[in-house]
């Protein structure tokens, strides 16, 4: 199904069209926690579109499903912020009441929101954290020269050594990289929220910086396509849901069970571990509230409290 506006058409027009959309489908939700989701939504929508090259007028089925698969969160999120995306549809069938609007809300109206996988954030969130020897030998997985090699390598690395969510990842871009600080800048963090996460030492560095020189001059996304061949793919960023496989991949190299959320995990218990400040931590993984990082802290008061437990049976 064709976009509402070709993609050649003047950019500024079709953000005051969509703007006109937002707007106006807002003034018919009649709650306000709707209304927060929604707008939520559209600004997770302009991300997407921004991240991938494309307009924001530019709802197709196809592109709605891949947008809300890229988004870490529940069955039910999902079903929102579908909802949403109906309603811009509904909006510009309003506006314009024409064949390819009337198409356009009817698709998006029979379409599904996908269901989460196994790598939902729900599913990922167990308390696991990898040890120090098993984060080493999932960051050395990847050894060799090959494209898709070095830029599983970097993935890796950045995960493991920044703490930063899949999703995250996967939105990163070379303007927010500042290699001469050992810093990512987070555009979209949860909630919508930006900050600049430090990374570890100089292994993830060293690791982008081998990325960006096998990657044609110009790009922009950090994480993209190696396609067959192993030739490296158009300037678009991979998927959240291409994060999870690459990881998964890594960790059956290494006969290692884990999940994408776990090197999220283990970067905030090793940072506490070594002692870290809490509030840097938490202000490094972007946590609203400290009592999430300090779930934390408590796996790691009871690898200490272990050291010292002593039982007179077992």
């Amino acid at each position: 199904m064709d976009a509402l506006i070709p993609k050649n058409q003047d950019e500024l027009l079709a953000d005051e069209v969509f703007q006109e959309l937002v707007r106006l489908g807002l003034r018919t939700l009649e709650s306000a926690d709707s209304g927060r989701v929604y707008q939520q939504t559209y600004k997770l929508w302009q991300a997407y579109c921004q991240q991938n090259g494309l307009s924001p007028l530019e709802m197709t089925p196809a592109r709605v499903i891949d947008f809300l698969e890229s988004q870490n969160t529940t069955k039910a999120t999902r079903q929102r912020q579908l909802s949403a995306m109906r309603k811009l549809a509904q909006m510009a069938y309003v506006l314009t009441p024409d064949d390819s609007t009337r198409r356009l809300y009817e698709a998006l109206k029979i379409i599904k929101a996908p269901a989460p996988s196994e790598d939902t954030s729900a599913q990922e969130r167990t308390r696991r954290a990898l040890t120090p020897a098993q984060a080493d030998q999932m960051l050395r997985v990847w050894d060799s020269d090959k494209a898709m090699v070095v830029r599983n390598r970097a993935l890796v690395a950045v995960l493991l050594l920044g703490g930063i969510r899949r999703s995250e990842a996967a939105a990163l871009r070379w303007d927010d990289v500042d290699f001469e600080n050992g810093v990512v800048h987070i555009r979209h963090g949860k909630g919508d929220k930006s900050r600049d996460v430090p990374l570890a030492g100089e292994y993830a560095l060293n690791a982008l910086r081998a990325w960006q020189r096998i990657q044609p001059d110009g790009y922009q996304s950090v994480f993209t396509p190696v396609n067959r061949g192993d030739h490296v793919g158009k300037d678009k960023a991979i998927s959240g849901t291409d994060v999870y496989r690459i990881w998964a991949a890594t960790a059956e190299a290494a006969q290692i069970e884990s999940k994408p959320h776990d090197a999220r995990r283990t970067f905030i218990t090793e940072a506490l571990a070594t002692g870290t400040p809490i509030s840097t931590v938490q202000s490094i993984a972007g946590h609203a509230r400290g009592e999430t990082t300090l779930r934390y802290a408590q796996s790691v008061d009871a690898r200490r409290a272990r050291k010292e437990l002593k039982l007179r049976y077992g």
